[in-house]
């Protein structure tokens, strides 16, 4: 074999074993071009670097209104959203990508900061007048046909979570079915998207600024208006989250999680199996339309963790003496005790014999 370049000073009678000697070898004999399977990586510099990859952003050229950035500022970071045709499915993106859609999903499973309401009349812009009810935030105005979908914001979100105050949980659902009934809304309407405000695909009415109380939008309701819907009606919007969540946590979380721990399993089977019957229960549950499965999976995660952290054998007694305490003291309120009262001296007779009357009057009575 004909002998390397000046730079290797030997004659190479066979390729060499060592990695580095066998580079510099290839090196002489093909002209510095080096094998790219021996070639040694570079290792990164500040120089060399590659630059860290952005997420992708939607570039606008337009300044959004106070009332746009406050909106776009209660989204989620990454949403739902759907073009004009919902046969072609949803699509989750992130918020920025997610606002060029004409729908948008406006809020998270487990956190409910708009209260969306789907008006079908052709008038739906001043259904709130009609109904004698507050003003909508945004409605979002369909110009073909004036339907639209009137927007009002908590200013206290409602959570979803096992760790969440079940009062206002409950009080929210009971203002989504009043003012369900006075706008006339659509009870199928699952509130899961709604027209985005943001998008040039609708007509948008800013009708305030400053987001409601729960107070201030159950103050015009009556409590007739706010009940509970019919034997004959079949639960709808926030009404199904409270429905699925106070089932699946009181049947099943509280009796399942002692047996789970009991045997030695793991959180994960037992938020598998709260998963497989909450899919139960929002199939066979008399709801006007199932739950989106993200809520459903939102519902099962927070009663899941929740229930595996801070239930136990031990407290569910603790929980157990306190509430039977509680019924206790409530039944025994307003009883006197007879060795209070001592009834017997009031008839002038002996303990004994007052005993022996009740016992013979209660037999007549057919008492035990």
């Amino acid at each position: 074999m004909r002998a390397v370049a000046d730079d290797v000073s030997l004659q190479i009678l066979e390729w060499s074993k060592d990695q580095e000697i066998l580079r510099r070898q290839i090196e002489a004999v093909l002209g510095k071009r080096s094998s790219p399977k021996l070639a040694k990586k570079k290792k990164p510099t500040k120089h060399n670097a590659k630059p860290r990859r952005e997420p992708k952003q939607i570039q606008r050229f337009w300044e959004n209104e106070p009332w746009q950035e406050n909106f776009i500022s209660t989204l989620p970071p990454y949403i739902q959203c759907a073009g004009e045709d919902f046969a072609k499915g949803t699509f989750k993106r992130s918020r920025d990508l997610a606002l060029n859609y004409p729908h948008i999903q406006v809020n998270s499973p487990c956190r409910k900061v708009w209260l969306p309401f789907d008006l079908d009349s052709s008038d739906a812009v001043r259904a709130h007048e009609a109904a004698d009810l507050p003003a909508p935030n945004i409605v979002v105005e369909n110009m073909a046909n004036g339907h639209a979908h009137a927007l009002y914001q908590l200013s206290v979100p409602v959570t979803f979570y096992a760790r969440s105050r079940q009062s206002s949980i409950h009080f929210l659902a009971d203002i989504q079915r009043g003012m369900t009934r006075r706008l006339g809304a659509d009870r199928g309407y699952s509130g899961h998207l709604a027209k985005n405000p943001i998008s040039d695909a609708w007509r948008v009415h800013h009708l305030r600024d400053g987001a409601y109380s729960l107070t201030e939008l159950a103050h015009p309701l009556r409590r007739k208006v706010m009940r509970r819907w019919e034997a004959d009606e079949r639960e709808s919007g926030l009404g199904r989250n409270v429905a699925l969540f106070d089932a699946l946590r009181k049947d099943f979380a509280y009796r399942d999680v002692r047996r789970f721990k009991a045997e030695g399993r793991s959180q994960a089977e037992f938020r598998a199996r709260l998963q497989s019957i909450a899919d139960g229960l929002n199939a066979t549950m008399d709801f006007h339309a199932p739950l989106p499965a993200s809520e459903v999976r939102g519902i099962v995660k927070s009663v899941a963790n929740w229930t595996w952290k801070n239930f136990s054998v031990e407290g569910f007694r603790r929980h157990q003496r306190r509430a039977s305490a509680k019924a206790n003291a409530k039944r025994w309120k307003d009883h006197t005790p007879l060795s209070v009262s001592r009834p017997w001296e009031a008839e002038g007779i002996s303990r004994r014999t007052w005993f022996r009357r009740q016992k013979v009057q209660n037999g007549a009575n057919g008492q035990a």
